[in-house]
């Protein structure tokens, strides 16, 4: 009988350090890059071109859906991104002051590093992007219209902000840099591009 105190005392030692351990496990997750993460975000891009610019609105609306997935480094800091991006405008010809649409579509691929602070993540990442664009002119134009595609890098920055477990509000600005010759002269489709969207995270393999 005398033993039991102990015995009880014991088993106490051993839940409360037990219970010490899950939740500094817990929190340790929590602070910890998941390893896969969705995202969708809108906002505005701009083509530097000086001809572009005075022909089409200086910024049109742009769209974006991507996926980023954590490198197996040991730390999760690293990732790999991939996004699918649209951007329109609307503009008139210099001429004869005709109605022309430009849309251009953009797949990028790259490499961020991301550092986790409490609610905040901010990331920094460079990679490359496929471009492939089309002008569209008015019915009575001699041609319908005129596309092509061309390669071209990028710089991005940005941060998540965590509102829940797995869900984040992110902002990101994106520097482009492409070039193209398929019209009469070489035109600059690179620029800048910010976006605010969401994004859901979650572990797929711990």
């Amino acid at each position: 009988m005398k033993r039991t105190p102990r015995i009880l005392a014991a088993m106490t030692v051993v839940l409360t350090l037990n219970l010490a351990l899950a939740a500094g496990e817990k929190n340790q997750d929590a602070g910890r890059i998941k390893n896969i993460t969705l995202g969708l975000s809108a906002g505005n891009q701009s083509i530097r071109d000086d001809v572009f610019r005075q022909l089409y609105d200086q910024k049109g609306l742009s769209f974006r859906g991507e996926l980023s997935i954590a490198l197996p480094v040991g730390i999760r800091n690293f990732d790999a991104w991939l996004s699918f991006n649209t951007f329109s405008s609307k503009g008139k010809s210099s001429d004869f002051n005709e109605d022309l649409g430009f849309r251009m579509t953009t797949i990028s691929a790259g490499l961020r590093f991301l550092y986790k602070i409490s609610r905040f993540c901010p990331f920094i990442g460079a990679g490359v992007d496929f471009v492939s664009f089309k002008e569209t002119y008015e019915e009575d134009f001699v041609i319908s219209s005129l596309k092509g595609s061309t390669t071209g890098l990028h710089l991005q920055g940005g941060v998540y902000v965590d509102i829940l477990s797995n869900l984040s509000l992110k902002g990101h600005l994106k520097l482009n840099i492409a070039k193209t010759s398929e019209f009469t002269e070489e035109v600059d489709l690179g620029g800048f591009e910010f976006g605010l969207g969401v994004a859901y995270s979650f572990n797929l393999i711990r």
